[in-house]
C-alpha cells in the first residue's frame, strides 16, 4: 500500500542536455532531479562508488538554480544514495550501502484493527509525513510473528527483506521481539504508548490528565458510581513496555471500579455491562478506553432497556472517526501519528529527534450522553 499520489516526470533529451518537466505543477523541481538521480544511480548509469554530479554539473544540464541543485544534492545524501567527502567531492553510495527501497513498515498486533475508525486518524498522519518525503508504507502483523519459534529474528527478516528504513509499532509487543532489529539500528517509534528503552521513541497521551478532566466533568454533572471499562494484554505482550500508573487521588470522592477484560466481544461487553448495573451501587456512568468500545457498551445498555443519558451517562478516552454522538475525551492521534512519524524518518538519516517522548493533551468533546444526575 502506499500513500503517494500518483506523479509523472518526463525527461526529454534535446542537444544532450536533460529538459525537466513534472506532471505535477506544484511539485518543487528538485524532486523531479531527485527521481532521475535516483534512477541513473539504480540502474547502474552512475555506477557504485564514482564521482557523482556536482552542483555545477546539475546547474548545466538542468538548468536550474544553485538552491534547487543544492536541495536535491542535500535531499539524495539525506536517503543515502550519495555521500559527501570533504575537499573530495560526492560519490555515489557504495552497492553494500544502497537502500533498494524507501519505506517503512506499520507493525500493528493483527491486521483487522485497521478496521477500526482511529486507523483513519492514524493512516492521516502518517500519510502527512511519508507523502511529501515519498516513502511507502508496508503494514506487518504481529500475529504471523507470533507464529514463529523465534518472533525477533522473525521481524528482522522482514526489516531485511523489504529493505525498511524504520518501523512504527501501533500495539504494544514485547520488548524482546523488537530488540533484534533495534540492535541493528533500525529506528523505531510506537503511537499511544511508550517503552522503558531510551532508543525507541513514543507519543502518549497524558493519562492521568485526561481521567482527571473526565472525571471533573463526570462529577460536575453529579455522577459518584462510575465504572470504567479498558481492555487488558497478557503479560508477556507488556514486556518492556512503559506503564503510566493512574493518581488513585483523581478519584478519592467517586465510587470508581475497574473493569478489565482481555477481549471485548459483543457478548463479553454485554455480561460487563449487566454485571455492573446489577451491582448494589448502580454505576450512573461508564468511561470507556477507547471509541469502539464505547459503541458496544451503549448497545449493551440500550439493550438493557435503559436510556442515554437519563438513566445512565457514557463517556470515551479515543478518537471518534467522525462526528460523534457519545460524550468523550479526545485523544490526538492524528498529531501523535505525524510526530512519531517524523521521529522516526529524521533518526534513519541520523537526526536523532531532539526528546524521546511527546506528550499530548487530550480534549472535550460536546456530545450527547453526559447527563446530569443525583445520586
Amino acid at each position: 500500500m502506499t500513500f503517494h499520489k500518483l506523479r509523472v516526470i518526463i525527461l526529454a533529451m534535446a542537444s544532450g542536455e536533460s529538459q525537466l518537466t513534472t506532471g505535477d505543477r506544484k511539485r518543487p523541481l528538485y524532486k523531479g532531479m531527485m527521481d532521475i538521480m535516483e534512477k541513473r544511480i539504480r540502474s547502474g548509469q552512475l555506477a557504485p562508488g564514482s564521482r557523482a554530479p556536482s552542483e555545477s554539473d546539475l546547474i548545466a544540464e538542468f538548468r536550474v538554480s544553485s538552491t534547487t541543485a543544492r536541495r536535491c544534492l542535500d535531499e539524495l545524501e539525506r536517503l543515502r544514495l550519495v555521500r559527501r567527502v570533504q575537499g573530495k567531492g560526492t560519490f555515489v553510495t557504495s552497492e553494500t550501502q544502497l537502500p533498494h527501497h524507501r519505506q517503512i513498515g506499520i507493525l500493528y498486533n493483527e491486521l483487522f484493527s485497521l478496521a477500526e475508525g482511529v486507523s483513519a486518524h492514524i493512516f492521516r498522519g502518517v500519510s502527512e509525513v511519508l507523502d511529501p518525503a515519498e516513502r511507502h508504507a508496508m503494514f506487518l502483523a504481529a500475529g504471523m510473528l507470533r507464529r514463529s519459534a523465534n518472533p525477533g529474528m522473525a521481524l528482522r527478516e522482514l526489516v531485511h527483506g523489504n529493505n525498511l528504513e524504520g518501523v512504527l509499532v501501533m500495539s504494544p509487543l514485547p520488548m524482546s521481539w523488537l530488540r533484534p532489529i533495534l540492535e541493528e539500528g533500525i529506528p523505531l517509534a510506537s503511537v499511544n504508548f511508550s517503552y522503558q528503552d531510551p532508543r525507541i521513541c513514543s507519543s502518549v497521551v497524558d493519562s492521568n490528565d485526561t481521567l482527571h478532566h473526565l472525571l471533573g466533568r463526570l462529577r460536575k454533572a453529579g455522577h459518584r458510581h462510575i465504572v470504567l471499562i479498558r481492555q487488558t494484554f497478557p503479560a508477556e505482550q507488556l514486556e518492556g513496555v512503559a506503564l503510566s500508573p493512574w493518581d488513585p487521588s483523581l478519584a478519592a470522592d467517586l465510587d470508581l471500579r475497574l473493569e478489565t477484560f482481555p477481549y471485548f466481544g459483543p457478548d463479553q461487553t454485554k455480561e460487563l455491562v449487566d454485571r455492573s448495573l446489577k451491582h448494589s451501587i448502580r454505576p450512573t456512568a461508564f468511561i470507556t478506553i477507547g471509541y469502539e468500545m464505547s459503541l458496544k457498551v451503549r448497545h449493551a445498555i440500550k439493550a438493557a432497556n435503559l436510556a442515554i443519558p437519563d438513566d445512565v451517562s457514557l463517556v470515551f478516552v479515543g478518537a471518534p472517526p467522525g462526528p460523534s454522538e457519545i460524550d468523550g475525551q479526545v485523544v490526538p492521534i492524528q498529531a501523535m501519528s505525524v510526530w512519531a512519524t517524523k521521529a522516526m524518518l529524521d533518526w534513519s538519516v541520523g537526526r536523532p529527534p531532539h526528546q524521546r517522548i511527546n506528550l499530548f493533551k487530550s480534549t472535550p468533546l460536546a456530545g450527547l450522553t453526559l447527563g446530569q444526575t443525583h445520586s
